[in-house]
């Protein structure tokens, strides 16, 4: 600012005011160029990693999708499998069948290797190990062995891991090239061995299902890939050898015993990174890496197979984009520097009107001053009219939940009394029988009858404690914020038991898939809260050209330490242009029908700063809604937090103690 009110003053510069030395110029300038300089040759270490970050974006976000795609092949063609062998180990054709009555097995085996045409060998061991069926593609036809031909396999690592397997649990054997005779196959034969084991109806352990996967057809899914030139996919066995490289020649060095071709002999570095961690990037002086680790199974057992796809963006590529980066941070810098030492001299030389220009620019803080304080008091009413909002919001939605109890406890207490009204005229019945002469069919009416009426009563009774408890429940939780460990599958049935009983008198429907195992150690009021929004901003919004509707509520554990919740619809979607505003406080599209704009701000508040969680929304016109949340299983609390809820639980305590009725 005082430069620019130099530049602009010169000209009506009193002529009295005497030119600066140029001793004074010279030393000004040096006393403002060092410094700047300093903080220049700084600033450009900064820049020229923001410059690369920018231009490798691209380059990671096309290896990190290769990598999924890649990731994706080999879980399909795994899942395939999985389902393929599952399937015979379930059928009655070999599940009940016996080495002397095996006919049906063999029929199965026959017409399943043909049908799919993907299995080398598709077997049928004993639990001795012997083979007792075992079906061989030549070409497109299968070929039943003779009984002559079958072999003992008891001694195989394959029969003797799926002997240990429990009821539907599969053993992938290792990735590697088919032997026969002792020799390795030529052409190369990749092969896959999938093992289950088959129980009888009775429970009993009848053998084993081995199934010689043509793992060519997966490798070669993965050659297919569509990458960029400057992309190279590799796939590693857990040892660090090549399954599928850039080059063929690297590839199954573990069949042929060369230990050198290794990845961790070619990136001994890379390699060590790799192994240690299931997924990451880093970069060296080969390049770019992303990698991941695949695995079939998730018992997480030792001996399961597990293999790592690998990416690497070609260094030649990162390097035209380093000196890229590089000319352009020397060109950005050299031109701020010319500017500093022109903006230099210009102060320097101003520097004698500088006491003229203190004082205006401290009538200007002044001013300045005075509008912050203006601003301030605008902001601190604008937050307390928001507070007053998300209250008045907290409220609406208790009150709806209250209603919604009072509705459905209607329906069990009605019915009730109609019941005991009419036991009542069945007594008045029975004492007027009983004047006139009681007959056993008389009593055996009523008793019949009044069992009846019994069970109306208590099956509706039941039934209004069971809406009072999980009413009961939900507005503590709502009130006080406590603090609990608590199911969040069981939190989502009370919340359909009150606050949602709305929801299944519409002609949408709400479908909830929730983890049973799903433990939580935090705040269920305001998750309750948060998912409450989530729904009722579907119905409200997701379905006005849609007649029936449809709203998923998903839930499950990623890891030992978040959860992940996904509330999705298949309604007409959120225009690109709302998309970034939707959290935004007082943001509506419904504001001339009663909205307020604060259900999904109060909603991203909840997450973010009590239940310590992240909230993201995803869609596309005409394709629905995304609403994904991550929580902790354990919440961060805060200290305040703590001590309400403290003293919250003395009192609860206090007040609980001469409590005598229990739902």
């Amino acid at each position: 600012m005082t430069c620019c009110n130099g530049w602009l003053n010169d000209a009506d510069a009193p002529m009295t005011i005497q030119e600066p030395s140029l001793y004074h110029i010279r030393k000004r300038l040096l006393n403002l160029i060092a410094p700047w300089s300093m903080l220049l040759l700084a600033l450009s270490f900064f820049l020229y990693d923001y410059l690369l970050d920018n231009k490798l974006s691209p380059l990671q976000e096309s290896a990190s999708s290769s990598l999924s795609s890649a990731y994706e092949t080999m879980a399909r063609n795994f899942g395939d499998l999985a389902t393929d062998i599952r399937f015979i180990a379930h059928n009655k054709a070999i599940r009940n069948a016996t080495p002397e009555n095996k006919q049906r097995a063999e029929h199965l085996l026959q017409d399943f290797s043909e049908a799919s045409g993907i299995y080398d060998q598709v077997r049928w061991l004993g639990p001795d190990g012997s083979e007792l069926v075992r079906v061989e593609m030549f070409g497109a036809q299968a070929i039943r062995i003779p009984d002559e031909q079958l072999q003992k396999k008891s001694q195989r690592y394959y029969f003797t891991s799926g002997m240990a397997l429990k009821s539907d649990e599969i053993y992938f054997s290792p990735l590697d090239l088919n032997v026969e005779h002792g020799s390795i196959q030529i052409p190369h034969n990749p092969v896959l061995r999938a093992v289950t084991p088959i129980h009888n109806d009775q429970g009993e352990h009848n053998g084993l299902v081995v199934l010689n996967y043509k793992a060519n057809l997966m490798l070669q899914a993965l050659r297919n890939l569509h990458l960029p030139a400057s992309l190279r996919l590799h796939l590693l066995n857990s040892d660090g050898y090549w399954l599928l490289s850039d080059n063929p020649k690297e590839e199954w060095g573990f069949m042929f015993k060369r230990t050198e071709s290794r990845f961790g002999v070619r990136h001994p570095e890379g390699w060590e990174r790799i192994a240690k961690a299931n997924y990451g990037t880093f970069t060296d002086d080969d390049g770019l890496w992303l990698f991941t680790t695949f695995s079939p199974t998730s018992n997480q057992n030792k001996d399961d197979q597990y293999w790592k796809l690998v990416v690497n963006v070609d260094p030649a590529a990162v390097s035209a984009l380093q000196r890229e980066a590089l000319a352009t941070t020397l060109g950005v810098i050299i031109g701020l520097w010319v500017i500093l030492f022109l903006v230099a001299i210009r102060i320097a030389r101003a520097d004698a009107l500088r006491d003229s220009l203190n004082t205006q620019l401290s009538a200007r803080s002044g001013e300045l001053e005075h509008s912050n304080t203006l601003l301030k008091e605008s902001l601190d009413n604008l937050m307390q009219t928001q507070d007053e909002l998300v209250r008045a919001e907290k409220l609406s939605s208790l009150g709806m939940m209250v209603a919604g109890v009072a509705h459905e406890l209607n329906t069990p207490i009605g019915a009730s009394l109609v019941t005991l009204s009419s036991m009542q005229r069945q007594a008045e019945e029975l004492k007027e029988a009983f004047a006139r002469g009681l007959r056993r069919s008389d009593m055996n009416d009523y008793f019949t009858r009044f069992e009846q009426g019994s069970a109306i009563i208590l099956s509706n009774l039941n039934r209004s404690a069971q809406l009072v408890h999980s009413f009961k429940q939900l507005a503590t939780d709502r009130a006080g914020a406590e603090r609990r460990v608590f199911s969040l599958k069981g939190l989502i049935e009370d919340m359909l038991l009150t606050t949602w009983l709305r929801i299944h008198k519409r002609e949408h429907q709400l479908v909830t898939d929730i983890d049973a195992g799903l433990e939580l150690d935090s705040y269920p009021g305001a998750l309750s809260q948060v998912l409450e929004n989530l729904v009722n901003n579907a119905m409200k919004h997701a379905f006005q050209d849609t007649p029936q509707g449809r709203v998923w509520l998903t839930a499950q554990r990623r890891d030992d330490q978040i959860a992940e919740i996904e509330v999705r619809d298949n309604g007409a979607g959120i225009p690109p242009e709302i998309l970034p505003k939707v959290f935004d406080p007082f943001f509506t599209t419904k504001r001339n029908q009663g909205g307020t704009g604060l259900g999904l701000h109060l909603t991203h508040q909840l997450v973010t700063n009590v239940l310590g969680g992240t909230i993201n929304i995803s869609s596309a016109v005409g394709h629905g809604c995304v609403v994904k949340i991550e929580l902790p299983l354990h919440a961060p609390a805060t200290e305040e937090r703590d001590v309400e809820q403290k003293e919250e639980e003395k009192e609860a305590d206090t007040g609980t103690r001469d409590a005598s009725i229990t739902y």
